[in-house]
């Protein structure tokens, strides 16, 4: 099992590459997080952009190297996975 802090507030979603090793985290520091679990839970890329709480995380289901994020600043934005843009 393993542990460790992925924001400095709290976490709402999470979401899970359906082939990969990738673990997505949203939360209220208005960050998406990529975390890499063959990489020992490496955090391999931030995307920032909202600019309230995020309440939700998904991944594209047919395109896996996209995903959506939705916040309370009433924005839903569409990343591509090793871009930090929406």
């Amino acid at each position: 099992v393993a542990s460790f802090e992925a924001h400095p507030d709290y976490i709402w979603r999470l979401a899970v590459h359906p082939t990969s090793s990738i673990l997505l985290t949203g939360s209220d520091d208005m960050t998406v997080k990529a975390w890499d679990w063959d990489k020992q839970w490496k955090c391999i890329q931030v995307y920032e952009g909202h600019t309230h709480y995020i309440m939700s995380v998904t991944f594209n289901p047919k395109d896996a190297n996209m995903f959506a994020s939705a916040c309370l600043d009433r924005t839903v934005k569409m990343w591509s996975l090793g871009s930090g843009t929406a």
